[in-house]
């Protein structure tokens, strides 16, 4: 199994996008659900799937007819000439620019209002959720929540409806616990449309890859691995972080199409089980001036990002946006 095992699940991805998340649910609580991790890594997890897309990559034109043959020589009588075949040619797809979307307070989504369908957030940032491989569901909560065997290229991941130009920001936050299986780490993915492959169908990306039928070598998103813990902790990582895309190597945040966190995994290793949770996502302000209010205006280590149901540069109950 290849590193872009995502290539051939694609347009089910397209799904998850056009049904705007899958598998998540609504139900449960912050209190109610233990918070566990993750593990992956830049050399084995790869850009295994991804939302938007499809099988597109180049497409290829319909050639001209082939020359006639030539008559057969005097004397015996020459058997006709069969008929050349059909050529073809290589199109070169266009490099879709980003819309710049920018994010108008630095909260995300906490999950709160988190549903079958999207997250919402304190800004005018949204999008989905999606989990593979198939037919992995996520667990239901206010949390995103991955809890099964890890046998395959496995992970999750958050989608923007449309691509994020979060360059006046520092970099992302979120909550991150759990079970990452042996390595106890996972590896945390900026999805950039600069790196991304161009999808035709959705409008997405802006990097030719050398062979469409695997992208990795030539088109793939920056990464930086995380230590994952069983109790909870605060993921601060910068843009600075993120290194290893191709073929831009870092970013500065101004074209994000998805977030992800991908397990280790490699062809023939043995299953593991992995739980983890991510909670309060949220973009590092300018000013680094710490987190979102939380329940109650907790602090940044005690709450994340506000409520979902709280208004743009509002927090959590009683918490202000700082």
């Amino acid at each position: 199994m290849s590193k872009n095992w995502f290539q051939v699940r694609r347009e089910v991805a397209f799904l998850v996008v056009v049904a705007a998340g899958v598998g998540a649910a609504c139900g449960g609580s912050k209190s109610s659900g233990q918070l566990p991790g993750a593990a992956g890594s830049a050399g084995t997890s790869g850009w295994t799937y991804l939302p938007p897309g499809n099988d597109a990559g180049t497409t290829a034109a319909s050639g001209s007819g082939g020359a006639s043959g030539v008559a057969g020589s005097s004397g015996a009588p020459g058997s006709s000439g069969s008929s050349g075949s059909g050529g073809s040619s290589v199109v070169t797809p266009t490099p879709f620019a980003c819309n710049h979307i920018q994010p108008t307070a630095p909260g995300i989504t906490s999950f709160d209002a988190f549903t079958q369908s999207s997250w919402t957030g304190p800004s005018n940032i949204q999008g989905g959720v999606y989990i593979y491989p198939d037919p992995f569901l996520l667990k239901p909560g206010e949390f995103l929540r991955y809890a099964d065997p890890v046998a395959t290229y496995s992970g999750l991941g958050v989608w923007f409806a449309g691509c994020v130009d979060a360059s006046k920001m520092k970099g992302v936050r979120f909550s991150l616990a759990g079970n990452a299986g042996s390595t106890k780490s996972l590896q945390f993915y900026l999805v950039v449309n600069r790196n991304r492959d161009i999808d035709e169908k959705n409008l997405v990306g802006a990097c030719v890859p050398d062979d469409p039928k695997n992208v990795w070598p030539s088109c793939r998103p920056p990464g930086v691995r995380l230590t994952v813990t069983e109790e909870p902790s605060t993921q601060t990582v910068l843009w600075s972080d993120f290194e290893g895309g191709f073929p831009t190597n870092r970013t500065d945040g101004s074209d994000i199409l998805a977030l992800q966190w991908s397990f280790d995994w490699s062809d023939g290793d043995p299953s593991y089980p992995a739980d983890i949770t991510i909670d309060d996502l949220e973009f590092v302000p300018a000013d680094d001036s710490g987190g979102m209010g939380g329940a109650g205006g907790a602090p940044d280590n005690q709450g994340g990002a506000p409520s979902a149901s709280a208004g743009a540069g509002a927090g959590g109950d009683g918490g202000a946006v700082p």
